[in-house]
């Protein structure tokens, strides 16, 4: 998870070598809920490959669940 100055944005790491569409649905109910009872401001969740973490997140990005 990262805090920006516009937003909650959480990174989301599927077990799969690819986008998980499943997930993503997923994620559209969290992104539904998150933004309208989360009490959190704007938020919006990505997937994002294992490989290419240190890309997205920034030095202030929080991990709140391991990676296996």
């Amino acid at each position: 998870m990262q805090v920006r100055s516009n937003k909650v944005i959480v990174f989301i790491v599927p077990k799969s070598e690819q986008y998980d569409f499943e997930l993503g649905g997923l994620q559209a109910d969290l992104d539904v809920m998150l933004n309208t009872s989360g009490a959190i401001g704007y938020a919006e969740t990505r997937q994002i490959p294992a490989w290419e973490i240190e890309r997205f997140l920034g030095s202030n990005a929080v991990q709140i669940y391991p990676l296996e």
